[in-house]
């Protein structure tokens, strides 16, 4: 990536971002941040036998983390839902870094095999997330609370776009639907 950070459009983004920051706007990762999933597996040393057992393992762990989420006693709020679902979805996060990056650019015939594969089980792991009707009635708590109304902007937007990619993708759908 050292090519890229000396182009054009990375150096204004750059400008932008720091004129977002003096204006006192919250930049989201923090600089220290961005592009860090490159630097925690170095992507020379990624396989594609790797990505069948990382994507199985990180929905794995998100299932679990979701139905903790769902299982808490509390009352749902903004750090216990809706933070806790963008921390839940880590480890996809971060295998889908690579993955992405090899579907787009980097074919090849067996990571077409391992695609195919994969594709209807993390369409299927997208559809078991959205449909959890527990998951999406703490997310429409939180969406629908009065005390949404007091957190940072930031909050607010994450609040609302959680709810929204929920709805737009059919969890307020009644089953009958």
């Amino acid at each position: 990536l050292g090519d890229e950070f000396s182009k054009d459009y990375m150096k204004k983004l750059r400008q932008f971002l720091g004129e977002e920051k003096q204006q006192g706007k919250v930049i989201y990762p923090p600089g220290p941040l961005i592009f860090n999933a490159l630097n925690s597996t170095p992507f020379d040393q990624v396989k594609v036998s790797d990505f069948k057992p990382a994507l199985e393992a990180a929905m794995n762990e998100q299932r679990r983390l979701i139905a903790y989420i769902v299982a808490n006693p509390e009352a749902p709020s903004f750090d216990n839902t809706i933070l806790a679902l963008e921390y839940a979805s880590e480890a996809l996060d971060r295998v889908m870094v690579f993955y992405d990056t090899w579907s787009g650019s980097l074919q090849s015939p067996d990571f077409q095999a391992i695609e195919k594969e994969m594709a209807p089980k993390l369409s299927a792991f997208t559809d078991e997330v959205i449909q959890n009707q527990g998951l999406f009635a703490r997310i429409d708590a939180v969406y629908r609370s009065p005390e949404a109304k007091d957190l940072k902007p930031e909050q607010r937007r994450l609040i609302w776009y959680c709810h929204n990619q929920f709805v737009s993708k059919g969890a307020n759908l009644t089953p009958e639907a």
